[in-house]
């Protein structure tokens, strides 16, 4: 059975499970607590893989004498994704007319009675934004900056130029492998992960009420990331892999979008990424150790085109006038520059974005608003932020495959 066929029937089971049964506040914390567990461990148990098979693919591109043109590809397609999702954000945000987001957070107090700004999250964001504490950039979560960065710095080291060097090559080589075969067992964990991750959002989305005040701000935020989905990526696919069936090849990563959007980072669902991209996309192996790293790393465009959004959304609500183009644009460059290092909080991607627009800025009128705005509509923001990311990367990967001539021959592809 195909894996997307799968993940839908987990998630229909975290969904009737949470609609009926989480009257009962020791499930809804049982719920909470396995996906809490998996958010922590999925990505650490991922690592380790993902620096054998960065070392691998940089030895593989080196021999080949790829790996510039590889890097290259990379950093042209994130910066690409990042600067046209920010300008399509603010474009539509732009136009959205004026959205009373105050009263929707005044309906809600009940549910953000217990937030406030001095929230550990929330410290450590500001915290970062100061400059007080870099750790989230290089430990923690943000481990994976230096994993990649190790990975890419032994790949040069063990590139076989010379005899000796060829047993710890194709060493590195045999341990991506099995790396590629662990993944493909992580993704079954995942898959029953995905029922916990789907009932939790479905418990808070019930949880929050008075949306029929924010129904402009929903109708044209879905506008914005439907137009974003299912017509801009397929002309990027066609332009720039010359793929001719691009909702096909867009199907084919269904499954690592699930895992992102339930779960609101494209971080968690790094495995199955990674694993989709050269079994379902037909991405070479050397190509996908690369790429989908870096830009997991430095291309959050997604999560820049949400954040803006919200914000200048916010700003036009207080003001009680569209906001002016130049603080639009600020925001967009604000956003767009913050997005890139924003991978250090998965899962507060946007929050972290916004807070940092915020900041330097000079906008602290609007950060506490914003901040609940974004607790209170956290699976759906970070959701379509997290769903956006993981199609940057897994189609920045396939451009970059399609530029070095890097495809392999799928034998069976999990596509709809």
């Amino acid at each position: 059975m195909k894996k997307w066929i799968l993940n839908l029937i987990s998630i229909l089971v975290g969904l009737t499970l949470a609609f009926f049964l989480f009257s009962s506040s020791t499930l809804e914390g049982f719920f909470s607590n396995i996906a809490t567990l998996l958010m922590n461990l999925i990505p650490y148990v991922t690592y380790g893989m993902v620096f054998f098979l960065a070392t691998a693919g940089i030895a593989s591109l080196n021999l080949q004498n790829l790996t510039r043109n590889a890097v290259l590809c990379t950093l042209l397609w994130g910066g690409l994704s990042i600067g046209l999702l920010s300008l399509f954000s603010g474009f539509f945000a732009y136009l959205m007319p004026l959205v009373d987001l105050d009263q929707f957070i005044s309906l809600n107090r009940d549910l953000t009675g217990s937030v406030s700004l001095q929230d550990g999250g929330f410290q450590s964001i500001t915290a970062s934004l100061a400059g007080n504490n870099f750790k989230p950039f290089f430990f923690s979560f943000g481990l994976l900056l230096p994993i990649v960065a190790a990975g890419f710095y032994l790949g040069w080291g063990v590139t076989p130029t010379k005899e000796v060097l060829k047993p710890a090559y194709s060493v590195i080589n045999s341990f991506s492998e099995v790396s590629h075969k662990l993944l493909h067992s992580i993704s079954h964990i995942m898959n029953v992960g995905l029922a916990f991750f789907s009932g939790i959002f479905l418990a808070h989305v019930l949880q929050v009420s008075g949306l029929s005040v924010i129904t402009s701000f929903f109708i044209f935020f879905s506008i914005a990331a439907a137009i974003l989905i299912f017509l801009v990526f397929p002309v990027l696919i066609v332009i720039f892999t010359k793929e001719h069936r691009p909702y096909y090849f867009l199907s084919g990563l269904l499954s690592p979008i699930l895992h992102a959007f339930f779960s609101g980072t494209t971080t968690y669902a790094l495995p199955l990424l990674i694993q989709h991209a050269r079994t379902n996309l037909g991405i070479a192996k050397r190509v996908n150790a690369l790429s989908i790293p870096l830009l997991s790393l430095a291309a959050r465009g997604g999560s820049a085109f949400v954040s803006s959004f919200v914000l200048i959304a916010m700003l036009s609500s207080r003001m009680g006038d569209t906001t002016l183009i130049s603080t639009t644009l600020q925001i967009l460059l604000a956003s767009s520059a913050l997005s890139i290092i924003s991978y250090a909080f998965p899962g507060m991607e946007v929050m972290f974005i916004t807070l940092g627009a915020i900041h330097f800025l000079d906008l602290g009128i609007y950060e506490e608003s914003t901040f609940l705005f974004i607790i209170l509509l956290r699976p759906l923001l970070q959701g379509t932020a997290a769903v956006i990311d993981t199609l940057i990367c897994g189609l920045g990967a396939a451009a970059c495959g399609y530029r070095l001539h890097a495809f392999i021959p799928v034998e069976r592809k999990d596509r709809i």
